[in-house]
């Protein structure tokens, strides 16, 4: 209970996945969802950041990203240094939705997993006044979709990586 626990290292081996899928992408999403919550991670790093197996890779000279930079983008962008991990109420659970969120008092960021074939619809509780909502699948990275004032429902596109933060 003393020791904290930092994830250090992670790469797809075997490399199963098409390193620029959404599929990829989900996956490693996957890993940090548990690293961070079911593990309680305090920090989280991709061991291989660029080659054909990473976040991203050289290709004729030029940078190509993929897929698994936007799905961690989609945690780091928005949870901060100092951020504390806090517990969701709600039913997710029964929708297949993998759900973490963050705080530092004054924003707080939930960060959800839809590696599922089916949007899913959910519904937000809680008196805050603006939204921004960021979402990477198979045809967005880390694309802003929403930012504006508060709204409780959404709309978890399949296959997707959403961050709220909440403000």
């Amino acid at each position: 209970p003393d020791k904290k626990y930092e994830m250090s290292e992670w790469c797809e081996l075997p490399l199963t996945l098409d390193s620029d899928s959404v599929e990829s992408g989900l996956l490693m999403a996957n890993v940090m969802y548990e690293d961070l919550t079911v593990l309680n991670a305090v920090s989280w790093q991709s061991w291989t950041a660029v080659n054909g197996d990473g976040l991203m890779e050289l290709v004729d000279g030029e940078l190509v990203t993929y897929k698994r930079y936007y799905a961690f983008k989609q945690f780091s962008s928005a949870i901060r240094p100092g951020m504390k991990r806090v517990g969701v109420m709600d039913s997710l659970e029964e929708s297949e939705l993998l759900t973490t969120a963050f705080t530092d008092g004054k924003t707080t960021v939930i960060v959800i997993v839809n590696d599922t074939g089916t949007a899913k619809n959910v519904k937000l509780f809680g008196r805050w006044s603006d939204e921004k909502i960021t979402v990477t699948d198979a045809a967005r990275n880390c694309e802003t979709i929403y930012d504006g004032s508060f709204q409780k429902q959404l709309n978890i596109p399949a296959g997707s990586i959403i961050t709220i933060e909440l403000g």
